[in-house]
């Protein structure tokens, strides 16, 4: 269901999977939607001892240094990615809302969702009634 850091909008990192650069940190403090703090503090040890030992370690580097020119055209072209793009595994809770809210009430929205959902008039309907479906086993499973 995601991971959490050490407090509020925040997450750890797996450098030993993928290093994040400085400007990964700058991206994920400065995001509007979704950020995570990252504090001057986490900046210095990011910059002075963490990316200078793990940038050209980590499992992702690893993998693509390995890829042949032509795996590298597709990835970078968007035909594939690699799970350590992610930069670690699993996610993260977009917002505190799951926290007031609750799967409960979330389960009771994604019923209230199925039910209203137009199969007459919504091509898409099918698609939608997949997606709250998935939806709500990911709450049974928290």
């Amino acid at each position: 269901m995601g991971e959490k850091g050490d407090g509020p909008q925040s997450a750890p990192t797996f450098p030993e999977l993928c290093c994040h650069t400085l400007e990964d940190m700058h991206t994920m403090n400065d995001r509007k939607i979704v950020n995570f703090s990252v504090s001057p503090e986490d900046l210095k040890i990011q910059e002075e001892m963490i990316i200078p030992f793990w940038e050209n370690r980590s499992t992702r580097h690893k993998i693509l240094n390995s890829m042949t020119e032509e795996w590298k055209e597709a990835y970078a072209a968007g035909i594939f990615t690699e799970f350590m793009e992610q930069r670690g595994p699993g996610h993260t809770v977009g917002s505190e809302n799951i926290f007031k809210k609750g799967y409960l009430d979330y389960q009771n929205d994604i019923k209230e969702s199925i039910a209203n959902l137009d199969y007459m008039h919504d091509p898409k309907a099918m698609d939608k009634k997949n997606q709250l479906n998935a939806m709500s086993i990911c709450c049974d499973a928290s």
